[in-house]
């Protein structure tokens, strides 16, 4: 079995964390605080759960409550492990409601009714799976913090385990049963702590009488002890009402010889401050020497000496810069004077010699829009070659619209005259009769008309139906005006009036006709549908014509702009070969090319190029020179400004500056120290005048101070206030003894009753001792037999001990001997004597009990190489045995999951060292489930 995932939902410290755990070593690092053993815990519980191991109901342990989140009542994780079959397991466990699921993780089929549930209701999938219960869990490949030793209750699990295979082979038929029903009993009866149970209880009723019975004869007692304590009492009061007294006159003295000590030690300030005052009255000039200016000084002088230096610098490369710029000047000496050869004039000759090959490009241009103008002219003859009806329909296409537009002119030229006279007609009986509905209809009339005559893009085709139909617009205009001029009288006139206007109309449909028919005989001999079809022919031709004559004028003109072209060109490429001959004499000049300009311009760009050397150098030697003047002013400034620092000083030189520094130093530290004079008398002028402390001296000579006079004047002090403290503490004693005394018998019971009570509470005390004694007898006898049995396995724990621990201390202890109270002896190698391991160093302890646990695991669970949880188990390890320990834990990680946390660096340190590959996982890096 191996752990795979760590889902930390809602447990401790972590919320929606997950770690993924690999085979082999994997190293958990954090600092304190971290969560090392949070999660350490947090495998722990989701295996087998935060109860009371071995009950019957349901107990929480402290560590339930200790791992709630720290915030919100969500309290659940999720942990994924795979079996060596492959199978994975996924355990959901919710801490708060006590829940748990089991599923596969990769089909997701429930696994619950797999395992049994104790009376706890905690299934038995971790004891399945891992091959041992919670017990050999915790005392072996779970190791948890400074937790190497084995314990009590992990002997007695391995004294039952052993026993089982040593009798049958198998597990099932269990010592532990038998051991479980008398401590069943042996519970029942409890113990003398257990109160609510009958030995507890006998044993409560029994001391609580006891101490009735005990605390009546004491009440007696302190009665006598209380009128003892009050004469000691008062005895006391007056001693320390003495010793007050005494130290008061000790202090009083005390004070007085204090007093002449200090009075010559004021005097001897004040004579030093007199003295003081006459050596500063020496050096009094020198109070205000600008002794500041001192830095200034040091600096400026520090300063020239480096400007000078630079000085000489600088006409060191003035020099050199003065040979380079000789040395350019010949070189540009073998150059044209007159040729330019800056970019610009680069630039020119990239452009001249673009405009020559853009020119050849262009005469290249000319020469095939010529040739395509010729093969135009031939394309456009042989078409009009093979359509001769479109220069037939050219000629024939203007007498024809000629008789069109007469034809025209037929049928236009009556209606508009007989119109004009309805329209006078209608003005004279508009004026006459006002009749606006008939000029209404006349003007509609009208206006029909005029639209047919002047929009001659109407191709209106005047046959019988068009003439009808105008005809019949006529008669409705005619018949209207009659109606009205019936109205008015006038039916005879207008009659009259349309008569007329219809025969003019007949003749010049007659003529229509007549011009229709020579018109169609003329399209049947071209071939055409109608007049535009004509139009069209030789509208073509005559743009065949005009094309004709746009070719040949082009060609014409392309042949002469070819010339001029060509003539420019040539003129230019001399020109432009003759200056590149200035500059690259060896050009080859039969024509010019790309080669001959790629020299020219490299020649340029070389001038070019010492050019702006040249002057870059100039500039550089006028930069110097620039530099060579400022470094001068510089040190000119420097200079003015020493002097003006000696004339405010009042001196000639640098000497006498120096020596009014020192005199304005002794003047400092005389005024420091006389103000510290001041100061220090200043809390003795504050008590008394200086004529009062001379008194002092006048009265008495001074006494010489003890050396511990400080000690006992604190002493006296200290002795005065805790003695005036027990004094009044003293006093009080005194008036709560004597309250105390009246209020002692007050509801008491007399002794004799108490007596009576506690002789039957004694016998049932002793009844309940006589079982608990029974039963616990016969739990030794059935224990004792278990671990009979238990010895007939030991050597295999033995010999799978030794061969850890011999691995781990290099072949130094070979010989290893545990009991069925896991005690360990260890043959010592030095005298081969055996020795009980606490004999040994701490180091070697905490070896031995790593060894054990990892042997015992691998003997209890059938060899199945579980995983090993250490939580920092290494703290106090040397480097040597340190360095043993994780070559162990890299054979380990061999066949089984290791994880290993620690704060520290030296597990990972002396993991590399050795190249044992593991698996590192940061705390403060977790990722987010």
């Amino acid at each position: 079995m191996k752990l795979t995932e760590l889902g930390l939902q809602a447990f401790g410290k972590f919320h929606q964390r997950s770690i993924a755990v690999a085979d082999g070593l994997n190293l958990i690092c954090g600092e304190n605080e971290t969560g090392k053993s949070t999660i350490h815990r947090f495998i722990r519980g989701m295996l087998f759960g935060f109860k009371k191991e071995h009950s019957q109901r349901r107990y929480y342990t402290p560590e339930h409550d200790r791992y709630r989140p720290w915030s919100g009542p969500d309290y659940r994780g999720r942990l994924e492990y795979q079996l060596d079959d492959g199978q994975r397991i996924a355990i959901e466990r919710c801490f708060q409601t006590d829940t748990t699921r089991i599923y596969d993780a990769v089909t997701g089929k429930s696994l619950e009714s797999n395992f049994d549930m104790d009376p706890r209701k905690e299934y038995s999938f971790a004891q399945k799976h891992l091959g041992i219960n919670a017990t050999v869990f915790d005392h072996t490949i779970f190791l948890a913090q400074l937790g190497g030793k084995t314990g009590k209750e992990l002997a007695v699990e391995v004294a039952d385990r052993l026993s089982r295979l040593s009798q049958s082979g198998r597990e099932d038929l269990s010592v532990k049963e038998a051991l479980a029903v008398l401590r069943k009993k042996r519970d029942d009866l409890g113990t003398v702590r257990a109160v609510s149970k009958p030995l507890g209880k006998a044993v409560r009723n029994w001391e609580d009488l006891g101490s009735e019975q005990s605390e009546m004869e004491h009440l007696h007692h302190s009665l006598r002890m209380q009128m003892e304590e009050l004469n000691d009492a008062l005895t006391r009061r007056q001693d320390l009402a003495e010793k007050i007294r005494r130290v008061k006159e000790h202090l009083e003295a005390a004070q007085t010889a204090k007093n002449r000590y200090d009075a010559a030690r004021v005097l001897g300030y004040w004579n030093e401050q007199q003295d003081i005052l006459t050596e500063m009255s020496q050096i009094e000039d020198y109070a205000d020497f600008p002794d500041s200016l001192k830095p200034r000084l040091q600096e400026i002088l520090t300063k020239a000496d480096t400007l000078q230096e630079a000085v000489g610098s600088v006409q060191l490369r003035m020099e050199e810069r003065s040979a380079e710029e000789e040395a350019l000047k010949q070189k540009m000496g073998r150059f044209p004077a007159d040729i330019p050869f800056h970019e610009k004039a680069r630039q020119d000759i990239l452009l001249r010699f673009a405009e020559i090959e853009n020119q050849k490009r262009l005469l290249h241009g000319l020469d095939q829009e010529i040739g395509k103008a010729e093969q135009d002219i031939q394309t456009l003859n042989e078409l009009i070659g093979q359509r001769p009806n479109l220069k037939k329909a050219a000629e024939i296409v203007t007498p024809m619209e000629a008789v069109l537009d007469e034809q025209d002119q037929l049928l236009r030229s009556s209606l508009p005259a007989d119109l004009d006279r309805l329209k006078q007609k209608g003005r004279e009986v508009i004026r006459r009769m006002n009749l606006q509905a008939g000029g209404a209809l006349v003007a509609a009339l009208i206006g029909i008309s005029t639209a047919l005559m002047r929009n001659p893009g109407l191709s209106v085709p005047w046959d019988g139906w068009t003439v009808a139909a105008l005809g019949a617009a006529v008669a409705a205009t005619a018949g209207a005006l009659a109606v009205g001029l019936r109205k008015r009288q006038h039916r005879i006139l207008h009659g009259s009036l349309i008569r007329q206007m219809t025969e003019e109309i007949h003749q010049n449909q007659q003529r229509a006709a007549a011009i229709q028919e020579s018109v169609d005989e003329i399209l049947a001999e071209l071939k055409a549908k109608s007049l535009r079809e004509v139009q069209e022919l030789a509208l073509s031709y005559r743009g065949f014509q005009d094309r004709l004559q746009d070719l040949s004028q082009h060609k014409k003109d392309r042949e002469g702009k070819y010339r001029e072209q060509q003539t420019d060109m040539e003129r230019n490429e001399r020109i432009l070969l003759s200056d590149l001959a200035r500059v690259t004499p060896d050009l080859d000049h039969r024509g010019l090319c790309r080669d001959h300009v790629d020299r020219y311009l490299n020649r340029l760009q070389e001038m070019d190029l010492w050019a702006e050397e040249h002057q870059r150098v100039r500039r550089a030697g006028v930069a110097l020179q620039e530099d060579a003047v400022r470094l001068q002013e510089q040190i000119q400034a420097l200079e003015t400004e020493r002097m003006d620092i000696f004339k405010a000083a009042g001196v000639a030189d640098r000497d006498q500056f120096m020596e009014g520094c020192h005199k304005k130093e002794e003047y400092r530290h005389l005024q420091e120290r006389y103000n510290q004079l001041k100061h220090l008398l200043e809390p003795y002028l504050a008590r008394f005048s200086l004529e009062q402390w001379r008194d002092y001296m006048t009265v008495e000579p001074p006494e010489a101070i003890p050396v511990d006079y400080e000690e006992r004047w604190i002493t006296w002090i200290r002795q005065e206030k805790e003695w005036t403290d027990l004094l009044q503490k003293t006093e009080v004693r005194i008036a709560a003894l004597e309250a105390d005394m009246a209020r002692a018998l007050e509801g008491r019971r007399s002794l004799s009753e108490i007596t009576e009570d506690l002789d039957r509470a004694f016998r049932e005390k002793k009844m309940q001792e006589i079982e608990a004694a029974a039963l616990d007898t016969a739990l030794e006898v059935l224990a004792s037999a278990a671990d009979r049995r238990h010895r007939l396995l030991a050597p295999e724990l033995n010999h799978r001990v030794e061969g850890i621990i011999r691995r781990i201390t290099h072949e130094r202890y070979k010989k290893v001997r545990i009991d069925e109270e896991m005690k360990i002896t260890v043959t010592e190698p030095e005298g081969g004597r055996s020795v009980d391991l606490e004999m040994l160093s701490a180091g070697t302890v905490d070896q031995f009990y790593f060894a054990v646990r990892i042997a015992m695991a691998d003997l209890l669970s059938g060899d199945r190489k579980l995983p090993l949880i250490l939580d920092d188990p290494f703290v106090q390890y040397s480097p040597h045995r340190l360095q043993q320990t994780m070559s162990l834990l890299g054979e380990l990680a061999a066949d089984r999951q290791i994880l290993l946390f620690t704060s520290g660096k030296r597990e990972a340190e002396e993991l590399g060292s050795m190249n044992i590959p593991y698996n590192r996982i940061c705390l403060d890096q977790l990722p987010a489930i």
